[in-house]
C-alpha cells in the first residue's frame, strides 16, 4: 500500500512535468 502510494506520487509528478514541458513548448511556438 505504502509503496504503491509512492509510485502513484512519482507517476503523478512525471505526468505533471510532461504537461509543463508540453505547455512550455506550445507557448514558445506561439511566441516565435
Amino acid at each position: 500500500m505504502w509503496i504503491s502510494d509512492i509510485k502513484l506520487l512519482q507517476l503523478r509528478k512525471e505526468m505533471f512535468q510532461h504537461k509543463v514541458i508540453e505547455l512550455v513548448t506550445i507557448s514558445s511556438t506561439f511566441v516565435y
